[in-house]
């Protein structure tokens, strides 16, 4: 079951954010655009949860930024990432206990 409080309560204390990592090396334009707004609506898709996201080309900047706000984890998924539907929850399964049956073996 969807956890709203949760993502709400990592976010707000710092604990989690999320970062989207642009792909500078998609050459093909319609890729390239196809892929950012796959983006940009899983962006804000997750807004809901995670207010404060960052977006970058790098991803030494990407962290650099999460860290300058006060962030401690943060989740970075590369450009055109398609989340699944049970995203939400499995991440907090693994989030929560990564040795949980199923997650990580």
């Amino acid at each position: 079951m969807f956890n709203k409080e949760w993502w709400e309560s990592k976010h707000e204390s710092k604990e989690l954010t999320l970062g989207w990592l642009y792909n500078d090396g998609i050459t093909n334009d319609f890729a390239k655009g196809y892929t950012k707004n796959l983006t940009d609506y899983w962006s804000v898709e997750m807004s809901f949860y995670l207010q404060n996201q960052f977006a970058d080309e790098r991803i030494d900047a990407l962290l650099k930024k999460a860290h300058n706000e006060g962030f401690s984890k943060i989740i970075v998924l590369k450009q055109g990432t398609t989340l699944l539907w049970n995203f939400q929850d499995e991440f907090v399964k693994f989030y929560d206990d990564p040795f949980v049956e199923g997650v990580l073996e």
